[in-house]
């Protein structure tokens, strides 16, 4: 049975490792990663390095919170240092673009930012057929807040338009299930994105889905950013469930805009709640 290390950024990348642990552990590989490896009370130097004794491969997962997180550079050092004496091959797995630090530039490097080709090419290197799985069923599940809006054109521009902003403007963009159309994740700040592509709908029947996911909270976000098309950009911010500051941005987007006013309103948000 292959055995497998992870390290990564906890928070910024906690849900694609955990996404990728399910589907390696669905293809009957032990995977260690902190915390879920880690049993009570363990001191967790030792802890990592008896999951590193126990394991054929490390799997570095690569994006900038990573690169600079200290943990991931020990645990980094200390796989280098055993692949060296032949105990453990090491794997870089970039999740978004950076560049591989020359401690790692060495080894055979798997790209991850296209998800399902990446995760093929990882079963191929650990020599285990990997393939993602679906939420549950043939269909995502639905979040119990908000309903998903339809992936029609308008959805799908802001998705892709946040996706082009995403390099210039320094976040990085998930796409989920559910009621949300995406992730975004920026200084440690995940938002929510829901698009409402009919132009008709009211600003109290947003705002209220918009309350039902922040109580649901399956994306486990801080911040809901609604995207409404309309004929003039603005974004107004509203404090929703009795909250003492802003958790949802209402933007009214007009396309002619471009990407570059998707981008520039999560950077109004971050400074908006002093991230950035």
């Amino acid at each position: 049975m292959t055995r497998v290390f992870v390290t990564y950024a906890a928070g910024p990348d906690l849900e694609r490792a955990r996404r990728l642990a399910t589907d390696l552990r669905a293809a009957g590989v032990t995977v260690w990663m902190a915390p879920d490896s880690i049993a009570p009370g363990t001191p967790f130097a030792a802890a990592i390095d008896a999951g590193l004794e126990g394991s054929d491969c490390f799997l570095a997962l690569l994006s900038p919170a990573s690169l600079t997180k200290e943990w991931v550079k020990l645990e980094v050092a200390a796989a280098v240092d055993r692949a060296a004496q032949g105990k453990i091959r090491v794997l870089p797995v970039v999740l978004s673009p950076v560049a591989v630090p020359p401690l790692l530039s060495v080894f055979q490097q798997i790209d991850l930012t296209d998800y399902e080709r990446g995760l093929a090419a990882l079963g191929a290197a650990i020599g285990v057929p990997l393939h993602t799985l679906p939420p549950s069923g043939d269909q995502p599940a639905e979040a119990p807040g908000l309903r998903r809006p339809d992936m029609d054109e308008f959805s799908a521009t802001v998705t892709g338009d946040l996706e082009r902003g995403a390099r210039r403007f320094g976040y990085l963009v998930q796409r989920t299930g559910g009621g949300l159309a995406c992730v975004v994740e920026v200084a440690l700040l995940r938002i929510g994105v829901a698009v409402w592509p009919d132009p008709s709908t009211t600003e109290g029947h947003i705002l209220g889905q918009a309350e039902r996911e922040l109580r649901a909270n399956e994306q486990r976000v801080a911040v809901v950013l609604a995207v409404h098309r309309g004929p003039h950009t603005r974004m107004t911010p509203y404090q929703l469930l009795g909250a003492e500051a802003p958790n949802t941005f209402l933007m009214t987007w007009n396309e002619a805009d471009g990407a570059d006013a998707l981008g520039a309103c999560v950077d109004v948000i971050v400074r908006h709640l002093g991230g950035g």
